[in-house]
């Protein structure tokens, strides 16, 4: 990750991913992603306030709150975090899912069980009906709503689920944002 995100930075330099003060929407969400996976936070605000403006215009207002939302996520800022969400349209379908996640961990995060099983729920049913969204996409959102719902009722001791936790997240590892999903589980299974 950390070369990937250093060769992400030297095309930003050279404006190798800048095409007629133009980048595309899917380099912009890849950098940002990178940067907050390596908790490189100062610097995804600074990439996002400086360069949202070559975007598309139908996609400047989302993609910069997504990312100051994904931010605030990250510094446990939740209720920060719940409110830039509401500026992000659904112009893009990434977007879409990667806010629709986000919300979900903020209410796993700040334990509003009611609140996560409806956008969970309402999420399940929006990508299992979806024609724009790729089988590999379906299957790891899908992945990431059951490990959300049973870690969910491991913490209110239902042990049963253990068994498909272990699996789903230990062999089969295909999950989005698997980083996140491995650490709450481990959190809750040292309880």
């Amino acid at each position: 990750m950390e070369e990937l995100y250093k060769i992400y930075k030297y095309q930003l330099e050279e404006e190798i991913n800048v095409e007629n003060n133009k980048m595309r929407i899917s380099d912009f969400k890849n950098i940002a992603t990178l940067g907050i996976r390596l908790k490189d936070l100062d610097w995804v605000r600074h990439f996002t306030n400086e360069h949202k403006d070559k975007l598309d215009l139908r996609y400047q207002q989302s993609a910069e709150a997504y990312n100051l939302a994904r931010i605030d996520f990250y510094k446990e800022e939740y209720s920060a975090a719940r409110k830039k969400l509401v500026n992000v349209e659904y112009a893009d379908i990434h977007y879409e899912l990667g806010s629709r996640a986000l919300l979900i961990k903020i209410y796993f995060e700040t334990t509003d069980s009611e609140l996560m099983l409806q956008n969970l729920n309402s999420l399940k049913l929006f990508v299992r009906r979806s024609r724009l969204i790729s089988d590999y996409q379906k299957r790891i959102y899908l992945n990431f709503l059951k490990c959300i719902h049973k870690m969910n009722r491991l913490i209110d001791g239902d042990k049963r689920v253990t068994e498909t936790l272990d699996h789903l997240i230990y062999e089969d590892k295909a999950i989005a944002d698997y980083t996140w999903v491995r650490k709450k589980y481990e959190e809750i299974k040292s309880l």
